[in-house]
């Protein structure tokens, strides 16, 4: 055989045994790719909405302590000046104004890691949207704005929303169920606590 027909069937060859390297490698990827979106991790999962649920009651506890020295030093929709001394020494509960409030950036900053944790997830065994209530929201798609009735999905893992067109025959979710993805869908909404509070005397505050 001629040198340009034996070049030829090398090459040939060459070929054949690549792409049934790349077949081969392609099925190891798609079994990688299904065991990597199994979601195996319900108990998991469970665990981390128990934490943050704890979490999420203890934050408005804390919460509604602040509003009582809201209303004893200020308006609660501004920043409120106090002194050092009552900022350090007034308590509700047993706890400092500035107990509370370190104790509620703490608090926050776990539920915000929390729910970072469970969106990375998701990232891998995708979300898991279940229909929470139909919401009347504003249109601005049209040349009048308008209200249109939109379904809300709520991740039952994460907490993410997605709005649907609303279907009348959608199967409204049993009172327990809604009560548990309206926690993760605020427990999503958490930002980490900032003072709402301006100590008078405290310079590096």
């Amino acid at each position: 055989m001629s040198e340009p027909y034996t070049s030829i069937q090398s090459d040939m060859n060459t070929r054949f045994t690549l792409l049934q390297e790349a077949k081969s490698l392609e099925a190891q990827a798609k079994i990688l790719r299904d065991r990597a979106s199994y979601n195996n991790l319900d108990l998991e999962i469970r665990c981390l909405h128990n934490e943050v649920f704890i979490l999420l009651d203890k934050v408005d506890l804390l919460k509604s302590l602040l509003s009582l020295a809201f209303k004893l030093f200020g308006d609660s929709d501004e920043l409120v000046v106090i002194s050092l001394q009552d900022y350090q020494n007034c308590s509700f509960q047993g706890r400092s104004i500035e107990m509370i409030e370190k104790e509620l950036v703490d608090l926050t900053k776990r539920i915000v890691f929390l729910c970072d944790l469970l969106s990375q997830m998701c990232g891998y065994v995708g979300h898991d949207y279940e229909f929470m209530k139909v919401e009347s929201i504003l249109d601005f798609s049209g040349l009048e704005i308008s209200f249109e009735d939109r379904e809300i999905h709520c991740c039952a893992i994460c907490g993410d929303v997605q709005y649907l067109d609303s279907n009348e025959d959608k199967k409204h979710p049993g009172n327990t169920k809604l009560d548990y993805l309206k926690k993760l869908r605020k427990a999503r909404k958490i930002k980490i606590y900032e003072s709402k509070f301006k100590v008078e005397d405290n310079l590096h505050r």
